[in-house]
């Protein structure tokens, strides 16, 4: 059977073989031009016994040029990982993927190469992801280019299988059902995709068209008797013509004055952490052995760190470098010191704010709360002004840095002519758990140190050289129900150490969360076509058939860039795989927690930077924030870039940008 995915895809479905499978090809324009990607997934649903299947890919173009071939066996225990790469030199030559499992064992998949029908000069790599001891499962295969000058190409699979027939004791009925379950949307040509789009956003302005020709053409047909008619109506019926005109004026008044104040980002700073308080992997596993004993506590940390996405130069703040540990009071308000007061001199270093130039300061650090707060320390350290209106927020989690944008937003729409100053950090020296319990011993994995200074301002005048404006905030709480209440927890083990407990049920109640968020965010920054396709998608589900698969909006018509909360790569993962997401638009977030891990509230900010040293910032971009935190929280915030944005020459990631991005393995072997 050979199937090409060139012109879009289309079902098929093998009953002996209990396989089916289904093509989608997508198309992206990056700066570094035009990628193309093919997505197969092929459904495995034998029962008992022994799964073998075979791929054979041929490609025709040689029009392709840095090919990259993904496969994926989700849904299954994870039993290994193995890397391969080849290289396709000009000629006859091709490449075979191949699998075969069992109940009871796995192998990996292997790379080889096979005669071509036409030339290439291709360099591949190919992943092996999952393993797996079960036999059902889907195979996800990923093949991108990521240069493509010319449109016309076409790709060629040929696919057969073995595989034993399912256990004919199941339900019938539920199989049937979990197969409708999983048909997609039903893929249209792309000239139809644009033009829907261009029909339903521009509705409004298409119907008005009409009319307003019309009228138009009607008054370009006015002579000089029908205009000078039309004046001495006028001036008969000077009542009712100044009332149309001051109502006119009352109205737009009322609109200039009744709309909310336009909220400017001037600018940012990030801390950048020093070399010393560097911490790589064997350090960190190596300090570990020596502080605890336990042996099940270190090879669990060592797990989580081995797949954490964490790289070699995160930093931990220098008490933390001890044996053990020396969270004093003292370090403390060092460490607090260190990352906040560099934040805010490199923020004013560049904006040229004076201290007395700040009318509202907020901080946000969720876990060290000392007395005087921090934002005392901020006013002490930099003399603010004494009518200062200063905020310290603690306890929120690490979505507080956006619960801070929110409140200095706030306070700027009654208090004209201000600046706000924002700072987000999360310090790390009080918060180093000693005991053995694993819930609590995944923050000592992941949290590093880091910080972030924002200046917010509604002042006219900052428009010209500020960078971005605020457009939207939305908050989500779900903090009453009990599950998500206690999901992320500070509290004692059973031998009295002090820690932050997270519970399983973390990622679910985050993907809750998440969609209370969006759900609420989506009529905000949507296009029309967009709500109504989910609109009709929801209405079909309720009225037609409950077992539609549910319509996910297109948010990247709504957004140029994603700032997902570094929390994990689990975190990142699910965010990519619920927004239907590519590997670039989650790029920022993976590589800000390899290089400065879970930075907390800050953590957003990091990853800003990252896509302005990219050089992607433009004109008329929109940027999406997502944040998590203990509560439960999901806050998110729309920045709209106000000027095309060049690589920076200081801050976070001017010393190792050229390095980025990287692969980062599932799994890295400590």
């Amino acid at each position: 059977m050979h199937l090409s995915i060139a012109g879009g895809g289309f079902w098929a479905f093998k009953a002996p073989l209990q396989l089916n499978y289904y093509t989608k090809q997508e198309k992206l324009t990056t700066p570094h031009g035009t990628k193309l990607r093919f997505f197969i997934r092929l459904t495995i649903r034998p029962g008992m016994g022994t799964a073998a299947a075979k791929l054979n890919l041929r490609y025709v173009p040689a029009e392709f040029r840095d090919l990259s071939v993904v496969l994926i066996l989700s849904d299954a225990k994870i039993v290994g990982v193995a890397k391969t790469s080849a290289h396709l030199t000009r000629g006859k030559t091709g490449t075979q993927v191949t699998h075969t499992g069992g109940c009871t064992s796995a192998h990996p998949l292997q790379l080889s190469q096979l005669p071509l029908q036409l030339d290439l000069n291709s360099s591949w790599t190919e992943y092996l992801m999952r393993h797996t001891r079960k036999t059902v499962g889907d195979w996800l295969v990923v093949i991108e280019t990521t240069h493509l000058p010319l449109a016309s190409s076409s790709v060629l699979i040929s696919q057969t299988g073995c595989f034993s027939q399912p256990n004919q004791s199941k339900r019938k009925k539920k199989r049937r059902n979990s197969r409708m379950a999983a048909v997609p949307l039903p893929e249209f040509p792309m000239w139809a995709k644009f033009g829907y789009r261009f029909i339903v956003n521009n509705f409004v302005t298409l119907f008005l068209v009409g009319p307003m020709t019309a009228v138009g053409w009607e008054l370009l047909q006015l002579g000089p008797d029908e205009i000078t008619a039309l004046w001495r109506s006028l001036q008969q019926k000077p009542i009712e013509s100044l009332s149309a005109v001051f109502s006119v004026a009352f109205v737009a008044a009322l609109y200039f004055v009744s709309r909310p104040r336009p909220v400017y980002l001037v600018d940012y700073a990030c801390f950048k952490p020093p070399s010393t308080c560097r911490v790589p992997a064997a350090t960190f596993m190596e300090h570990t052995r020596l502080i605890n004993s336990d042996e099940k506590s270190v090879q669990f940390q060592t797990r989580i760190l081995e797949r954490s996405g964490l790289g070699e130069e995160t930093c931990l703040p220098p008490a933390n470098h001890y044996i053990p540990p020396n969270p004093t009071m003292e370090a403390s308000r060092a460490e607090a010191q260190l990352v906040i007061f560099s934040a805010i001199d490199d923020l004013m270093k560049k904006t040229g704010l004076r201290p007395k130039d700040v009318d509202v300061l907020v901080v946000n650090c969720s876990l060290f709360s000392p007395t005087p707060s921090l934002s005392a320390m901020i006013i002490n350290r930099y003399k603010l002004r004494s009518n200062v209106r200063s905020f310290n927020l603690s306890g929120m989690g690490c979505s507080a840095g956006l619960i801070s944008i929110d409140l200095a937003r706030d306070l700027l729409q009654v208090h004209p002519r201000a600046n706000a100053l924002v700072v987000s950090t999360e310090i790390i020296t009080p918060n180093f758990y000693a005991g053995n319990q694993r819930s609590m011993l995944l923050p000592n994995c992941l949290f590093r140190m880091g910080a972030a200074a924002i200046l917010l301002s509604n002042r006219r005048r900052e428009a010209g050289r500020a960078k971005y404006r605020l457009a939207h905030v939305v908050r989500t709480h779900k903090g009453a129900d009990d599950r998500a209440y206690r999901c992320v927890y500070e509290e004692e083990d059973a031998e009295g150490h002090s820690g932050i407990s997270l519970s399983k049920d973390l990622m679910a109640i985050a993907g809750e969360a998440l969609k209370s968020n969006i759900t609420t965010m989506g009529p905000l920054v949507l296009p029309m076509s967009e709500q109504l396709l989910f609109a009709l998608n929801l209405v079909g589900r309720k009225l037609l058939n409950p077992e539609w698969k549910p319509y996910i909006p297109d948010f990247k018509q709504a957004f140029d860039h994603f700032c997902i909360h570094a929390g994990g790569r689990a975190v990142i993962d699910e965010l990519q795989k619920s927004l239907q997401l590519s590997a670039e638009h989650v790029e920022a977030s993976r590589m800000t927690l390899h290089r400065f891990g879970n930075t907390s509230s800050s953590s957003l900010w990091y990853e800003l930077n990252y896509i302005e040293s990219k050089g992607r910032m433009r004109r008329g971009d929109r940027v999406w924030q997502i944040g998590f935190g203990s509560g439960f929280k999901c806050n998110s915030a729309v920045w709209k870039c106000l000027r095309t944005i060049k690589a920076p020459v200081d801050g976070p990631w001017t010393d190792c940008i050229d390095r980025y991005p990287v692969d980062i393995p599932e799994i890295v072997k400590l």
